[in-house]
């Protein structure tokens, strides 16, 4: 498969001699429980690009030769070898942090409608759109969310209701034009890709009661008081590359504690 990778320095010099089909190879280092990891993987199944993938075990502690890679032990790592890319240097590109990662490979290899360019018509409002969830979900949306997750059983319905009125509050409203995907895309966006790995497991953890990481009044009041929400993580959760890049069973012996 051969996919012009951008000639943006340093990856390649718009001067050098070697033939621009060339393709850099991909390695991902990650895990499957990870839900970092597996904003990575949707991205990179989107852009229909080929990657090799390397297990790192997250349940003890890091191994020496991934903390070379990535010195405080994080998944995911995308490691981007230059071979063959660039006359300058054979040094071997690193990249951490997932959202830095999704956002690179989405600017790397352009697709209108995942993530459109800055200086397309719709780019910066899109661009914007987007940076605005991730930034709710980082900001507002993760700490009720690992609250409720970790709440002991006599404040886990307390817990469940406060995250889905942050939901309600935070969330509702960025996904109104929704159609069905983030600001009217008829296609996954890299906003989906970011929020797609939170969203199957809260699928997960609140279906057939396998799980008690919410509480049960989880099922009938997201439906009530988020319904844009909830129309969203159907959409997301029944998406090809959502689907086929997340590992239900590598989570479940995660949880289990199980997953080495």
């Amino acid at each position: 498969m051969n996919r012009t990778f951008l000639s943006l320095s340093p990856l390649a010099s718009p001067t050098t001699t070697e033939p621009k089909e060339l393709f850099p190879k991909l390695t991902l280092y990650t895990n499957g429980a990870s839900p970092w990891g597996h904003r990575v993987q949707i991205t990179l199944k989107e852009l229909k690009l080929p990657y090799e993938r390397v297990h790192v075990a997250m349940s003890k502690p890091r191994e020496e030769w991934y903390l070379k890679l990535n010195s405080r032990g994080q998944i995911p790592t995308l490691k981007i070898s230059r071979e063959g890319i660039t006359n300058q240097t054979k040094k071997d590109i690193i990249l951490t942090e997932s959202a830095v990662i999704c956002q690179f490979l989405a600017d790397a290899f352009p697709q209108p409608t995942f993530y459109p360019a800055s200086s397309s018509p719709s780019g910066p409002l899109i661009r914007a759109q987007t940076a605005c969830l991730l930034e709710v979900m980082n900001t507002r949306i993760q700490p009720p969310l690992t609250a409720a997750f970790k709440a002991p059983p006599e404040e886990k319905e307390a817990a469940t209701k406060h995250f889905i009125a942050v939901l309600k509050a935070e969330i509702e409203p960025l996904l109104e034009d929704c159609n069905p995907f983030f600001a009217g895309s008829k296609t996954v966006t890299l906003a989906e890709a970011l929020f797609a790995p939170f969203v199957s497991r809260m699928s997960m953890y609140t279906r057939d009661g396998k799980y008690d990481h919410f509480h049960v009044c989880w099922l009938e009041e997201v439906v009530r008081e988020c319904p844009r929400f909830k129309a969203w993580e159907e959409t997301i959760c029944a998406a090809e590359s959502v689907r086929e890049t997340w590992d239900e069973e590598d989570m479940a012996m995660y949880l289990k504690g199980k997953n080495l």
